[in-house]
């Protein structure tokens, strides 16, 4: 399930932490601590030591949650004909 919109998903969380440091929400330098985490865990993914589901979780309670406290229950998938 998850490996189908695991990729678009880790864009939109880097998209989410620069947008956060475009309005002045994170510094420079928290920004770049968030991106190369991020990139971290890609890595993890791609290299097969995580699952996407676990990438998701980590993306998700750790980055989205407790680093740019998002109010982040969950995210829809929506496919439709």
């Amino acid at each position: 399930m998850f490996e189908n919109y695991i990729y678009d998903y880790t864009d939109y969380v880097v998209l989410s932490i620069v947008n956060d440091f475009s309005e002045n929400k994170i510094d420079r330098n928290f920004c770049y601590k968030l991106v190369d985490k991020v990139e971290g865990y890609y890595y993890a993914f791609e290299e097969g030591f995580i699952d996407a589901s676990r990438l998701y979780n980590k993306l998700t309670e750790e980055i989205m949650i407790e680093e740019l406290h998002k109010n982040w229950n969950y995210i829809v998938i929506y496919e439709g004909d």
